[in-house]
């Protein structure tokens, strides 16, 4: 249950079994302070949203974040979770991102056995060099 639901049952329970308060609160299992504490909604909330659902429109690839940093480089002080609570309140969602399915098997040219030619016209495969051919004879490098 909310805390307004809350607030509503110690209500009845108090109106329709005149029982006190401190009993209604104890039976739902909140404190008191929940069921006093009223919240209250600040004047530049839609003006706010309106912000919000603008930049939201305008960057579709863009979350609450990123909506937030924009609002604040336009000069609205306005705190991350609040952003949030009016991202929710207002449905806004970033678009999932689809990955592109990957291809089974091995990449072309990624298999250590695969050998290629650089431009130099030397055949070599992954690993260190020991011998290449340039014209009729095979050159030998030594590794001493």
């Amino acid at each position: 249950m909310s805390p307004g639901q809350q607030r509503a049952a110690a209500d009845y329970l108090g109106e329709r079994y005149g029982i006190a308060q401190r009993r209604a609160c104890r039976v739902l299992g909140r404190s008191r302070s929940t069921w006093r504490y009223r919240g209250r909604r600040r004047g530049d909330e839609p003006a706010l949203a309106r912000a919000i659902k603008k930049l939201a429109r305008r960057h579709p690839r863009a979350g609450y974040r990123m909506i937030h940093a924009r609002l604040a480089r336009q000069g609205w002080e306005v705190n991350l979770k609040r952003v949030h609570r009016l991202w929710i309140e207002l449905g806004l969602k970033r678009p999932v991102r689809r990955r592109k399915p990957r291809k089974l098997g091995p990449k072309p040219g990624s298999a250590p056995t695969v050998a290629w030619r650089n431009p130099l016209g030397l055949r070599t495969t992954y690993g260190p060099v020991t011998s290449f051919t340039i014209g009729r004879p095979t050159v030998v490098l030594s590794s001493g």
